[in-house]
């Protein structure tokens, strides 16, 4: 198995729906694919952990924004993969040199332009004017609402 924290230093993250953790260990996510109906929950099946393994495949990063909560403990990089429909979200350990605490990759969600920390959660906004909000703690659900609700 390939390992994360050194694939994510190359810019590689695996082609997985959901959140990757620097051990290999996944949980995943249920894809909605477009045209979706918003607001959507999509439920962190952590009971349904799985792992990386040798058959996984790969894809290139392009960060587009990032972010550092106010505290200054956590950094979150958002961006896009390499099949123009995909979209990553990371979580670093700010203080601690930057260290990977967890990845998320999405298939369906198309390429991540901005990112901001709310409270508990991260907040990144695609190139469909959705946004995404991703518990830190990687837990519960993600819920997708349109940037343009007011």
């Amino acid at each position: 198995m390939k390992n994360i924290i050194e694939e994510w230093k190359n810019e590689m993250i695996p082609i997985v729906n959901g959140i990757v953790l620097p051990g290999g260990q996944f949980w995943p996510v249920q894809p909605i694919d477009l045209p979706r109906v918003l607001p959507i929950e999509i439920e962190i099946k952590k009971r349904s952990e799985a792992a990386i393994s040798d058959a996984t495949q790969w894809t290139g990063i392009i960060a587009t924004a990032e972010t550092v909560n106010e505290s200054g403990q956590l950094k979150a990089i958002v961006g896009e993969c390499g099949q123009g429909g995909d979209g990553f979200v990371a979580l670093l350990d700010h203080e601690n040199s930057d260290q990977l605490k967890w990845i998320a990759f999405f298939n369906f969600s198309n390429p991540f332009c901005s990112v901001s920390f709310d409270g508990e959660e991260i907040v990144a906004l695609n190139n469909l004017d959705e946004l995404w909000r991703l518990p830190i703690n990687a837990s519960g659900t993600i819920s997708i609402t349109s940037s343009m609700t007011p």
